[in-house]
Parts: C-alpha cells; sequence; structure tokens
C-alpha cells in the first residue's frame, strides 16, 4: 500500500483511512518512508514497525472473551495456576496450556516462573518506553 504524505508543520503527515487499514490483521508490521522526485532516484528516510492490535469488534449479539495478554503473561498465569494447584491439593499432575505434566519439580516451576516475571516485565517497560511515557527503572533527582 503506498499513503502520500502532506506537509505538516516542520514535518509531514500521513494518514491511512479506515478503509485501508481494516484489511490489516493483528501483528507486527513494517513500514518504509520514502522520498521520491520524478525522473530521479528513490530516497529511503526511515524505516520503522507498528503493531496492530486484534480488533475488539464483533458481529452477532453476544461479544465473546478477549485476551490481549502476551504469550509470556499467559504462560505465567499458567505456571503460577500449577505451582498453586500443587501447593494447595498436593497434586502430582497439573496442565499449561494443552500439555500435561507429571511429578514435576517445584523448584523447576518456581525457576520457570521466575524467568516469565522477568520476561512480563521487560515486555511492561518497553511498552512504556514506546508510549512516551519513560522507562520506570531510572529515577531522576535534582538539587
Amino acid at each position: 500500500m503506498t499513503v502520500t504524505g502532506t506537509s505538516y508543520g516542520l514535518g509531514w503527515e500521513f494518514v491511512i483511512s479506515a478503509t485501508d487499514s481494516a484489511s490489516f490483521d493483528s501483528g507486527v508490521w513494517t513500514f518504509q518512508a520514502i522520498a521520491s522526485k520524478s525522473g530521479g532516484d528513490d530516497v529511503t528516510l526511515y524505516r520503522g514497525r507498528f503493531e496492530v492490535d486484534a480488533s475488539m469488534s464483533y458481529t452477532g449479539s453476544t461479544p465473546g472473551p478477549f485476551d490481549d495478554r502476551t504469550t509470556a503473561q499467559v504462560d505465567l498465569a499458567s505456571v503460577t495456576d500449577a505451582i498453586r494447584q500443587i501447593i494447595l491439593n498436593k497434586a502430582s499432575e497439573y496442565t499449561i496450556g494443552d500439555r500435561t505434566f507429571k511429578y514435576a519439580d517445584l523448584s523447576e516451576l518456581r525457576r520457570r516462573e521466575s524467568q516469565l516475571k522477568a520476561e512480563v516485565v521487560r515486555e511492561k517497560k518497553a511498552d512504556m518506553i514506546a508510549n512516551g511515557k519513560g522507562d520506570p527503572h531510572k529515577y531522576f533527582v535534582r538539587f
């Protein structure tokens, strides 16, 4: 798809119409900004990525469930639930997603839980930075 930019302040503005963006599948998309002049060479000014979220619109009379958690967040919830089942029920079998495990070591689950927690924190930090909210782990002090 080609989108033509218009002058906006000291830069350019690009608008993708609702009709054009309606066909976008959810996921990560890439783009490049190219300056072109008739009879001249094209110059690539910028390349980038953006993420298209799944649509929350629905058809029918009743909306279905919508889960916008990342894979790491879903896995973390499953591992935490498995740990809880083992501790509360003294279970020797648990399920994560569509896989069933038997006689697993609780320390192995704790290690995986720790890995997933770190991954979720990294995702949230990257999301905050990408949305212009800054790095939540940097503190600035003025004297």
